[in-house]
This record gives C-alpha cells, sequence and structure tokens, in this order.
C-alpha cells in the first residue's frame, strides 16, 4: 500500500530541525544588522567631523560653542546649538542621528521642558552624539549661563589625533548636563577626532547599582565605561583635551575650565 503525505512525527521533526536553524541564525543576523548600522554610525561621524572642521576654518580656526542664546525669525529668544553650526556644512540633519537609536536624546522637547525654544532647523529634533565639551564651549545662555568661555581653537588642541569632537551618547540634565557614552552597536561607540578621523571605541556596560541613569528627556539608560586608555576626564565620557605631563605621558584637561584642568595632574598648557 503506498503512503501519501508526511507523517507526524516526521513534520515534528522538520519544524525542530528549523527551529533549532532559526535560533542559531538569528543571533547571527541581529549581530550583521548591527555591524552595517556600525557602519553607518562611523559615516556620520566622519561627515560631521568634517563639517565641524569646515566651521573651524571658515571662523579663524575657532570651535563653534556647544550652545548659546540666540533669536529667530521674529527676533524671540531662542537656543542655538552646535547643530545648528554646523547644519550648512552637513546639509543633512539625519546624520546627527544614529541609526541604532533613531529616537536618541530629545534635545528640542528637553529644552522646551526647560522652557526654553531651540531656533528653527528643519526636521531636527533628536540627536544621538554628543559632544565633547572640553572642545565645544559652553556660550551665553542665561539662566544656565549669564557669560560665555572663550571658544576653542585649534591651537588649543595639542594632539588633535587623540582628541575627541562628538561621540555616541546621551546627555543629563541641567545644570551639570553630564555625559554618557552608549556603546550601542555591540559595545562599541562611534567617535570623530579633532584631526579629522572617526572610528568606533569601545565600551563597557555596567552591572549593578547604578548601571543605568536618567537622561534630560526623561528616559532611562544603560551606562557604558569606556573600555579605552585616552585623555578623559571620566570613564563615562570622552570628555578631555588631550595633552602631555612634562615626563611625556598622557594627561587630559579642560583649557578653558580651570576647575577641571588637573584631573589627571599637571598638564602641560595650564
Amino acid at each position: 500500500m503506498r503512503r501519501e503525505g508526511f507523517t507526524l512525527i516526521e513534520l515534528l521533526v522538520v519544524i525542530a530541525i528549523i527551529a533549532i536553524l532559526a535560533a542559531i541564525l538569528f543571533p547571527v543576523f541581529a549581530q550583521a544588522r548591527e555591524k552595517a548600522r556600525q557602519t553607518q554610525c562611523t559615516n556620520n561621524m566622519k561627515q560631521i567631523a568634517l563639517g565641524v572642521l569646515q566651521y573651524v576654518q571658515d571662523y579663524e580656526e575657532k570651535f563653534p560653542f556647544s550652545m548659546y542664546a540666540s533669536v529667530n525669525n521674529n527676533n524671540q529668544p531662542c537656543v542655538f546649538t552646535l547643530y545648528h553650526a554646523i547644519s550648512p556644512y552637513i546639509k543633512n540633519t539625519d546624520v546627527v542621528i544614529c541609526p541604532s537609536d533613531r529616537q536618541g536624546l530629545d534635545l528640542v522637547g528637553s529644552f522646551q521642558s526647560a522652557g526654553a525654544s531651540v531656533c528653527p532647523l528643519p526636521n531636527f529634533r533628536y540627536v544621538g552624539y554628543i559632544f565633547n565639551w572640553c572642545v565645544f564651549e559652553d556660550g551665553f545662555m542665561p539662566p544656565l549661563r549669564n557669560q560665555a568661555n572663550p571658544p576653542m581653537t585649534l591651537a588649543q588642541i595639542e594632539y588633535p589625533v587623540e582628541t575627541s569632537m562628538l561621540y555616541d551618547g546621551t546627555l543629563g540634565g541641567p545644570p551639570q548636563f553630564n555625559s554618557f557614552l552608549q556603546a550601542r552597536h555591540n559595545s562599541l561607540a562611534g567617535a570623530n577626532f579633532v584631526d579629522g578621523h572617526a572610528r568606533t571605541v569601545k565600551g563597557r556596560l555596567l552591572e549593578g547599582a547604578g548601571s543605568t541613569t536618567t537622561a534630560w528627556d526623561g528616559r532611562t539608560v544603560r551606562l557604558y565605561r569606556v573600555g579605552e586608555q585616552g585623555p578623559y576626564l571620566n570613564d563615562l565620557s570622552l570628555w578631555g583635551v588631550a595633552s602631555r605631563r612634562a615626563n611625556g605621558t598622557p594627561c587630559r584637561n579642560c583649557p578653558n575650565r580651570p576647575s577641571q584642568a588637573q584631573r589627571d595632574g599637571n598638564c602641560t598648557g595650564n
């Protein structure tokens, strides 16, 4: 007698094999997808770096402020940020969004919750990258700041290859505005540097108590330590300007911020 079709056991075996293959391959596919996003993120960082350096060349080798008070077309006060300053050079606000966290820090909403308005910029609301506050100084922005630090210049950055500009991260709220590394790409974070190159930086996810924080927009985010040596004022961000001690060993500083200038010993230029 000729048998038609499959038995129940045969079908279950096939389903089990498919399930096993899926369990093996799905993580591989997820890693491959994240690798592609990491590449796009690094490309974003490169474009932003070139935009910043074009700005610096146009403005007497001075870096833009991180943010300062300005006015809109109706002469109403608004906050002008680094992203506004470089927008004519990058031409696309999507570049400031990390592909692994397309709704990153809600910068526009965060300022609105603080009673401030962000200056108009087409299609601009979320940012995935945070800047090095030692390179992009605070401008005049009452009531947060009633005086501006002088802008950083290229001449003040002794080791541009080692000094970060922007990186995968998020921002805490005022008045500290702490920056936090976000190693979104399989524990890697995109970053760019003053010489214009972009690369990934290793991050190490914190565990246990104190492993999360609240971003300025109210989201709870995981915290990462920087997983490499560098000129950083703390191990949760890529702050700092690369310098050297008298004996040649690396240190970090913020030339225009005396209170933060000697976190790692007596840096040259302070």
